[in-house]
């Protein structure tokens, strides 16, 4: 296998609960085009294997590798590094990537035991915030702002395009691989979140409505924009549960006031 085809076996596509059947028709054909073996759907999904083998004549191999998951959080959950693909400003900062940005980023943080993702949303409504919160960066395609809107299979193709040329740079050697660190998973953030959040409810036990999920917010932002690797997503998990046990109990305390 070549320095370009193993960077690609390291990239995984996420589809977060696609609807259309076709779309996902065409991702199997477009990533099977350019040399991209794993896709992962998010339930539902509708998948109609027949219906794709239409589409997708040498998709087989593609088709055969789909794996499906009950939820956004499991498909994410051995994924070192994650970009979600979206075209709406968020509030809360996050880099923000086009595709040929994007791809190199990705093949230097995939490896087959942590995958990088590159995330997809629902066609009608795009990634949600939750979804949004996993993602280290932001992929948006620089369209013309009155006619922003792709298709699924159109922003697809696109992102898989950019990946094909940044592997074969790899190849030919113009671009050296950078080493992939270990990063994080999905896993690993969601639990040193959880402390995070224990940390925050022992801190202030009576609650202004609101206020915890607005400070994660922030924090999730900002902790996945850093990158840990997988020994300092577990040094903080352990920071983090260590003071919420050792934080004092406040729950009889005077009520906290809003700044």
């Amino acid at each position: 296998m070549s320095t370009g085809e193993q960077a690609l076996s390291g990239i995984v596509f996420v589809l977060d609960r696609p609807r259309d059947p076709l779309n996902v028709g065409a991702v199997v054909r477009l990533m099977g085009n350019f040399g991209l073996p794993r896709l992962r759907l998010v339930e539902p999904a509708a998948l109609e294997p027949a219906q794709v083998l239409r589409l997708a004549r040498r998709g087989q191999a593609v088709l055969e590798g789909i794996t499906r998951y009950p939820s956004l959080p499991e498909a994410l959950a051995d994924c070192g590094y994650v970009i979600g693909t979206t075209r709406r400003a968020r509030a809360i900062a996050r880099p923000v990537l086009t595709p040929a940005e994007a791809a190199p980023m990705l093949l230097a943080a995939g490896n087959g035991e942590r995958p990088a993702a590159i995330l997809f949303g629902p066609e009608d409504f795009g990634l949600d915030n939750a979804a949004l919160d996993r993602c280290h960066a932001i992929l948006t395609i620089p369209a013309v702002p009155e006619d922003a809107s792709l298709n699924l299979a159109q922003a697809a193709l696109l992102v898989a395009y950019e990946l094909r040329l940044a592997a074969l740079a790899r190849r030919s050697g113009t671009e050296e691989p950078s080493p992939a660190a270990a990063l994080a998973t999905g896993a690993d953030l969601e639990a040193m979140f959880s402390g995070l959040r224990a940390m925050l409810e022992a801190m202030h036990p009576v609650q202004i409505p609101g206020r915890t999920e607005q400070t994660m917010t922030r924090l999730r932002a900002l902790l996945t924009r850093a990158r840990p690797s997988e020994a300092e997503a577990h040094l903080l998990q352990g920071i983090f549960q260590h003071l919420a046990h050792a934080l004092p109990d406040r729950r009889d305390g005077p009520e906290p006031t809003s700044d």
